[in-house]
């Protein structure tokens, strides 16, 4: 997924909500309050404790998109400033205040997230090397003992268990948390790991609502965690192509799921163990028979 797709995130309000605030804030034109109305005197604290939590946040200059989103923030309450600052240079009416209050808090809702996406960096980071360190079996031995793999699956599930919305779960630009994890780590293989991640915390996400997929939990994370592994198996392309080249490359690719379940036929000692090479290489299938390998159909 990429930017435009992460964007549409659950948690951010949405920007025409916003400018239709703006619009209606400067609409409203009735008498203005005094400066120590209650309820003015307020909603003026809240901006400047909203004000001084948004200068404490420290995002990393990888972190491209959660900048972005600063930013933004900050240009709320810069327009703000104008209404609730200590000396503000606009008069506010009684009408306007419950409109300034919504849009402060959309600032509340998306400094949460941006807390959310940096501590999700933060898990994710220590989840990688435990990925990393819990599947070297699979490369070594005929049978790979799948504790290691169990282990960080409780985690996961521990420190999801608050979590509320697939929002909280995905990063907001997988390319810029991969640029954060190449500071740790020196492996060009983070995008797979990083994408098992992803994919086992959404499939956790699901399991709380749908009986059948919490029945069979271990298995479906698993193979979440190591579905893309195939691509392991494949010569990384870093030079241009020709378009024969590169068609030999995409059918090889194309393939990964077949290698990622011949490599993963030793993961055994979980319920469902049985089944987790058929998942694996069917992870790209569409129930139309227009996805890959082998183009499977529900009849």
């Amino acid at each position: 997924m990429n930017h435009p797709t992460r964007l549409l995130r659950w948690l951010a309000p949405p920007v025409r909500q916003e400018r239709d605030d703006w619009a209606a804030l400067r609409a409203q034109t009735s008498e203005p309050l005094q400066s120590d109305d209650t309820e003015y005197v307020i909603l003026r604290k809240q901006y400047q404790e909203l004000n001084e939590q948004n200068q404490e946040l420290k995002i990393a200059s990888q972190q491209r998109t959660l900048i972005q989103l600063h930013i933004r923030v900050q240009v709320i309450l810069q327009r703000c400033r104008l209404y609730l600052d200590t000396h503000p240079t606009h008069a506010v009416s009684r009408l306007q205040l419950p409109i300034l209050d919504r849009i402060l808090n959309y600032v509340r809702q998306e400094q949460q997230y941006i807390r959310q996406q940096l501590l999700l960096s933060q898990t994710s980071l220590h989840y990688l090397k435990q990925l990393k360190e819990a599947t070297q079996e699979i490369w070594t031995k005929p049978y790979c003992n799948p504790n290691y793999l169990l282990n960080l699956l409780r985690k996961i599930k521990n420190d999801d268990l608050h979590l509320n919305d697939p929002g909280q779960i995905l990063f907001l630009s997988l390319s810029d948390f991969l640029d954060v994890a190449r500071q740790t780590f020196q492996d060009e293989d983070l995008p797979v790991y990083a994408r098992g991640l992803e994919t086992a915390r959404l499939i956790n996400f699901v399991s709380r609502t749908f009986r059948e997929w919490s029945e069979n939990s271990e298995l479906l994370l698993i193979a979440g965690l190591l579905h893309d592994f195939g691509w392991l198996m494949l010569q990384q392309q870093k030079t241009k192509l020709s378009p024969d080249q590169r068609k030999i490359v995409d059918d090889e690719r194309g393939e990964h799921p077949v290698l990622g379940a011949a490599l993963l036929g030793g993961v055994r000692g979980f319920p469902g163990d049985s089944y987790l090479c058929e998942v694996v290489s069917q992870h790209h299938e569409r129930l139309d028979g227009t996805g890959y390998p082998r183009r499977l159909h529900t009849s």
